[in-house]
């Protein structure tokens, strides 16, 4: 039984991490994705860099 709970805790702190590095990931992402300042600074440079035709 002690075994087993030492496996299972093991586990639980391994796994951890991940599922928090996924959650900034998405905060991330989703700060990305709505701020304005960002868009217009993508937006200006996007209107600078010539055409590549």
């Amino acid at each position: 039984m002690r075994r087993t709970l030492r496996i299972t805790l093991l586990a639980l702190a391994c796994s951890a991490p991940a599922a928090w590095a996924t959650d900034l990931l998405q905060v991330w992402q989703a700060a990305q994705q709505n701020d304005r300042e960002l868009a217009v600074a993508r937006a200006a440079q996007a209107t600078a860099q010539p055409r590549r035709d």
